[in-house]
């Protein structure tokens, strides 16, 4: 996991408000499409239900983004912050992460599962996961952005991936997954998949989000769409996590 040290320009927060703001109803569609299972494959636990307490929160895990971690962070928690639920703010979950070099390697073993429609006890040991729980503040559930990354592609396309997963804490049992690919063109258009993650043609290394408006658009529409994901499945399996809450930490 990266060091946590860049940060975004002044007017991000406004910007990238404005920004998801227009390009909800597009993160919708995207909603839509995936479940249709063109670009994006989503995966819910049918056999999972929830009834132990009654206001569950949930961590939200820093995002897998190797570069401006800080500014990743940033951007998770402003497209976030309007969600109906208590959460933990991914800066706070990173404090607790990197401080600890065992904890460090589990989350990036973590994030960078590929593997579908697995529980946390097909990859860790019963005290590996407790220890990754331990990250948190004795969240509820685990909401983990993972295999995030924003390149440029030809012709300034940019090539943006996320995948998103969310575990019980009591048992590591997954509850569902989501993937979504989209492309955003260099006037800001967002289209869903598209020639550049087809075609497989973008290169080089992740884009700064402090340095780039478009990555940080990218980014932004990355987290809207799994934040929609999650309320729309707390919607359906754990009604009672959503509640009109400001986030913690």
């Amino acid at each position: 996991m990266a060091s946590a040290d860049n940060q975004l320009p002044r007017n991000t927060w406004i910007e990238i408000e404005m920004a998801t703001l227009f390009f909800r109803p597009v993160c919708c569609v995207l909603a839509v499409v995936a479940l249709q299972g063109c670009g994006s494959t989503r995966y819910v636990n049918s056999s999972y239900s929830f009834d132990k307490v009654s206001s569950p929160t949930v961590a939200l895990f820093p995002a897998s983004y190797d570069v401006s971690p800080a500014a990743s962070d940033t951007v998770f928690t402003i497209v976030f912050d309007d969600l109906g639920i208590d959460f933990e703010l991914p800066s706070r979950v990173r404090s607790s992460i990197e401080a600890d070099s065992i904890l460090v390697g589990l989350v990036d073993r973590l994030t960078s599962i590929h593997e579908k429609e697995q529980d946390l006890n097909a990859f860790f040991t019963p005290a590996e996961i407790e220890k990754i729980i331990g990250a948190t503040e004795g969240a509820t559930f685990l909401y983990v952005p993972a295999e995030i990354s924003v390149k440029e592609g030809l012709y300034g396309i940019l090539a943006g991936r996320a995948s998103y997963r969310l575990y019980d804490s009591a048992d590591g049992t997954l509850i569902f997954e989501d993937r979504v690919t989209i492309n955003v063109t260099p006037t800001g258009e967002i289209r869903m998949g598209g020639l550049s993650s087809k075609m497989k043609i973008e290169f080089g290394d992740n884009l700064d989000v402090t340095k780039y408006k478009n990555a940080r658009l990218c980014l932004a529409v990355l987290a809207d769409f799994g934040r929609q994901s999650l309320e729309e499945t707390l919607s359906e399996k754990i009604p009672s996590a959503i509640r009109k809450a400001k986030p913690t930490g």
